[in-house]
């Protein structure tokens, strides 16, 4: 308001002089023609502080205001911005930390079940061989009992061959007979 009423008053300062030089310079004063001057440039100035005071510093006061909430408005904004962003910024941390800690457990379940498929394929490779080592064993068995059984037959047959070439009637006679009695006298 003061800064208003002392640009007017400079005004008026200045334009009292450029009202002097349209005058003629007179030794005297004459109301009629000065007075006249006076109360012109005394009505315009009223009318012009009366524009000033009714419009002109109201609308200035409502631009001033306007623009003070406007900019309370953009410090309350970007207080909130900074806010959200703080906020974010704790979000998008805790959203790092979550996905390190995921990574992790990811790594940890990974290096579980490596160990897990590794421990499962030892134990079966330790069933199979304990299975092979057990049927070779079982081969290695049936396959003595069939040469002990082949090596019987084959000395059964070269006992028979044997005794056709050596042993006669009689001597097969004598010997079913010597059987007979031990058979007999057993009994």
């Amino acid at each position: 308001m003061k800064k208003v009423a002392a640009f007017f008053l400079c005004a008026v300062l200045t334009a009292a002089p450029a009202f002097a030089s349209g005058l003629e310079h007179a030794d005297h004063f004459e109301l009629k023609r000065d007075g006249s001057w006076i109360v012109n440039f005394a009505i315009l100035l009223a009318g012009l502080l009366w524009i000033i005071f009714r419009f002109i510093i109201p609308a200035l006061k409502q631009r001033s205001e306007l623009l003070q909430q406007q900019m309370d408005d953009a410090e309350r904004a970007r207080k909130e911005s900074l806010s959200r962003f703080a906020e974010m910024e704790g979000k998008l941390k805790a959203f790092e930390s979550e996905a390190t800690r995921i990574r992790q457990d990811a790594v940890d379940e990974g290096e579980r079940l490596r160990k897990q498929i590794i421990a499962e394929a030892e134990a079966a490779s330790r069933r199979l061989l304990d299975k092979a080592q057990a049927e070779m064993e079982s081969e290695t068995i049936k396959a003595r009992n069939n040469l002990k059984r082949e090596a019987v037959e084959m000395a059964v047959a070269m006992a028979a061959e044997m005794l056709k070439k050596n042993v006669n009637e009689t001597d097969h006679r004598g010997a079913v007979k010597l059987y007979a009695q031990n058979v007999g006298g057993r009994q």
